[in-house]
């Protein structure tokens, strides 16, 4: 475990010890500022959607996640995990589909 002395390639040991992606830099300085603020946000109406029956709270959870994968190595593992959640749900949906095909007999 890192204790926090970053010799070396510093910037990159740094922001995996602290969650964050090594390309921090964006081109225009406020970039990273307003999609974290707007990531966050749309988390927040995800969570209070969860509970709240007025909000679709899935669809602004994966957008928040979205914005924030870009700056966070976990919000990006979250959006992998539901990736491979979804897709294990497709084929399970696909194989029950193809067992239930009802062939006619003459």
């Amino acid at each position: 475990m890192l204790d926090g002395n970053f010799e070396g390639d510093g910037a990159e040991k740094a922001a995996s010890y602290y969650g964050m992606s090594a390309h921090e830099e964006t081109k225009k300085p406020g970039t990273r500022l307003w999609r974290e603020i707007g990531g966050w946000s749309l988390v927040t109406l995800g969570v209070a959607g969860c509970v709240l029956p007025v909000l679709p709270g899935i669809p602004f959870l994966v957008a928040g996640l979205a914005l924030l994968a870009h700056d966070y190595v976990w919000a990006r593992k979250a959006m992998e995990k539901g990736k491979a959640a979804v897709d294990k749900a497709k084929s399970v949906k696909d194989r029950r589909k193809s067992s239930h095909v009802v062939t006619p007999e003459s």
